[in-house]
């Protein structure tokens, strides 16, 4: 498989959401609005409290000329060690190939490059990502109650 990866930006957002429009199940479980081209447009710069936005890494992953996969990473965070990944979505049309395990081992072994930890959080009502996350070796670490849902904290160590 031969991937190409592009930082999000104003000339390919639409294809960011592509990506999220393929995934209903996650906005219908989580309450999360119905994703925009707007609101991917926030998401560009979105970022946690104390973090700029050379922490931050926001891109698309393409097969060919078409959007596979969205991720949002963020260094340092929550701690120096740690890295955050705040989104990670595949294609709606690539769910059940194996494309996210393929991709998620590849953005591990960068991430482990660097980082002796990473963490994410997952809503409660989102099966699919409580699975995705838990067969991969996360394990929950904190139960958050924000105005938005109920998020669960996962972490995994890279340590060996």
């Amino acid at each position: 498989m031969a991937y190409r990866i592009e930082k999000v930006n104003e000339e390919n957002v639409s294809d960011a959401l592509l990506i999220c429009e393929s995934n209903p199940f996650y906005y219908e479980s989580t309450g999360i609005e119905w994703p925009t081209l707007e609101s991917c447009r926030s998401d560009i710069t979105a970022l946690p409290e104390q973090k700029e936005m050379k922490d931050k890494t926001f891109v698309l992953v393409y097969e060919d000329k078409i959007p596979i996969a969205l991720i949002d990473f963020i260094a340092k965070y929550p701690n120096d060690s740690c890295g955050f990944i705040g989104l990670f979505m595949v294609n709606g049309d690539y769910h059940h190939q194996g494309v996210g395990s393929f991709l998620y081992q590849k953005l591990e072994h960068r991430i482990a490059e660097h980082f002796t930890s990473i963490r994410l959080a997952c809503y409660r009502s989102n099966s699919a990502g409580l699975s995705f996350w838990q067969k991969n070796g996360y394990v929950q670490v904190k139960d958050v109650n924000p105005n938005d849902g109920d998020l669960l904290v996962f972490e995994k160590s890279l340590i060996a």
